[in-house]
């Protein structure tokens, strides 16, 4: 769940759903719906530093929503798989330095450093695990969780 800044409202996150929920904190009435990737996954969301767009992951695709409309505008699979499966991608952090967003892609090995306008990767980082969280320090460098152990990969 995530509070939006000056409203009454939050956003909601439901496993296993592409969909995200507005929820009215005064009066715990729904307040709408916004439809993501439709990969059926796990939505991180987060608001974008600097921008009022949310950013949200649905399984293996990063998705920007508007934060006006509070419909998605764009999205990038990012975690490529075999024909009629998927892989998941993990969390996802802003470099305070550049415009990049850091992904962990646990099945890649990698965290793609990914252009915040196109959502294309700019470049691949490899890690010595699965990374499935990612905290960006700046200076290119980030901090990322393997999957499986927990242990810390730094890079």
């Amino acid at each position: 769940m995530l509070k939006i800044p000056g409203r009454e409202t939050a956003i909601v996150s439901v496993t296993r759903c592409s969909d995200l929920f507005l929820h009215d904190l005064g009066s715990g009435r729904s307040d709408g719906r916004i439809r993501l990737a439709g990969a059926l996954g796990n939505p991180h969301i987060e608001f974008a530093p600097r921008e009022r767009d949310l950013w949200a992951t649905d399984y293996d695709t990063l998705v920007v929503v508007d934060g006006v409309r509070w419909r998605a505008i764009r999205s990038a699979r990012l975690q490529a798989a075999s024909p009629g499966t998927q892989l998941f991608i993990g969390g996802f952090s802003f470099a305070p330095d550049e415009d990049v967003c850091f992904v962990a892609r646990p099945f890649n090995r990698d965290v793609a450093a990914v252009d915040v306008r196109t959502l294309k990767p700019r470049r691949s980082v490899p890690v010595s695990g699965q990374p499935f969280d990612v905290a960006a320090l700046g200076g290119g460098r980030f901090v990322a969780r393997d999957w499986k152990t927990g242990a810390l990969l730094f890079v």
